[in-house]
């Protein structure tokens, strides 16, 4: 496995295209120090596993070298030239893809659930959470292009019993990553592969040893490289954020990471106790780190839905200024995040009656995350309540491809509104 604490990843500029360096004359930077003399350091350079590239110069051209009075393993080859095949190699499929897009033709991925290396079954959280945060992560790189399995329907294939060729029959996806994770004390190991399921073939594989401090670095290099595989572009927003997060400017302290994930993995229990243990678990990690977005955003999440059928746990005079104040805090922090708009949305539809309000959130909810169905059908009930039953009709109809696609568990909440409508 390759490792990832590559120096040469750190810094790179926020361009909308794939992470990878533009040379405009790879002749010209021929020299001793653009030089990599072996498969593994070609293999290093391009962050991928030797037999991948080997791939590549075999199938796809790329530029590498044999010295004539060599064995056939003594290679060698130029960084500019590599960063030209590879920028190459993404305007060729970008036609295609295009066509695929005008078509509404979506690459699907699964995360599937994250194994448990450590004997503790307690542990299943961390596990859990991380695979719901790697899931979150690649959600936000191009969803007009991406669409990624939900977390409740991933979880269904947790057990490890379903062969790749199932899971693509079941899910319709085109890749699967799989991931596995070993924690001691504040060090985590993750492993993770990215596997091709038309042609059954491993993509991308790495392995990680970090801090648990460094946690969202691994996360958004993991993302990177799967998006660079899979042919994704990066918008310049999402791209400077994952570049600064890989820099290590997004540190966690570990027991307000370990208390998020704890909050996370409660909170998808999706009952009224279960929440209600969320909610102590993110205040828990907002108490230890007060400047994370994040935990502000599940929290209001939580207060949100402990006030609204079915579970109507509290009052919502209770329950919805707290929801207000945490989706209020979580946007000062960080307003590209999809979930603190949804909750903000809720809180001024449901208590504030503030109409416009609402919408203004759900509309911004949707443009962040067009693939997050809670904000699509609660926009929906709005819109039922203010009388616009054709608006309503196609919210219904976008949240239930999407759940069709992403998360078919859900259907049952759809069907029920619609039928409403």
């Amino acid at each position: 496995m390759l490792t990832s604490d590559n120096p040469r990843r750190r810094g790179r500029a926020a361009e909308c295209r794939i992470l990878w360096p533009m040379t405009a004359n790879p002749a010209a930077s021929r020299s001793s120090a653009d030089r990599l003399d072996s498969w593994k350091e070609i293999a290093s350079y391009l962050r991928r596993d030797v037999r991948t590239v080997q791939r590549w110069e075999k199938k796809e051209g790329l530029p590498v070298y044999r010295h004539q009075h060599d064995k056939l393993g003594s290679v060698y080859a130029y960084k500019g030239e590599l960063d030209s095949w590879f920028n190459t190699r993404q305007a060729d499929v970008a036609e295609p893809l295009a066509e695929a897009g005008a078509k509404d033709r979506k690459v699907k991925l699964v995360v599937l659930p994250f194994g448990n290396l450590n004997a503790d079954p307690e542990q299943d959280y961390f596990s859990d959470g991380l695979t719901e945060e790697m899931i979150t992560q690649l959600t936000r790189l191009q969803p007009a292009r991406l669409g990624v399995i939900a977390l409740s329907t991933a979880m269904h294939y947790k057990a490890g019993n379903k062969s790749p060729g199932q899971i693509k029959s079941e899910l319709g996806v085109d890749y699967i990553l799989q991931g596995r994770v070993r924690r001691a004390g504040d060090r985590v190991r993750i492993t993770a592969q990215l596997v091709e399921l038309k042609a059954q073939t491993h993509l991308w594989a790495e392995t990680y040893e970090r801090d648990l401090r460094d946690i969202l670095a691994v996360q958004a290099d993991i993302a990177q490289g799967i998006a660079r595989e899979i042919h994704v572009l990066i918008s310049r927003p999402e791209q400077a954020r994952l570049s600064s997060l890989e820099a290590g400017t997004g540190k966690f302290k570990p027991l307000a990471y370990e208390n998020y994930l704890k909050a996370r993995y409660h909170l998808h229990g999706m009952t009224a106790a279960t929440i209600k243990k969320s909610i102590e678990c993110f205040e828990a990690a907002i108490a230890e780190d007060p400047e994370h977005a994040p935990s502000y955003a599940g929290l209001a999440s939580a207060y949100g839905l402990l006030a609204i059928a079915p579970f109507d746990l509290l009052p919502p005079r209770e329950s919805m200024p707290k929801a207000e104040s945490a989706a209020r805090k979580s946007l000062e922090l960080d307003d590209s995040l999809a979930e603190a708009h949804t909750a903000l949305a809720l809180v001024l539809h449901h208590y504030h009656w503030d109409w416009k309000g609402a919408e203004a959130s759900y509309r911004r909810a949707i443009e962040l995350n067009p693939d997050q169905a809670p904000a699509h059908l609660w926009y929906s009930w709005l819109l039922l309540a203010l009388g616009r039953h054709e608006d309503a009709l196609k919210e219904i109809n976008q949240t239930q491809a999407i759940v069709q696609t992403t998360d078919h568990h859900r259907l049952v909440a759809v069907h029920v509104t619609l039928a409403m409508a």
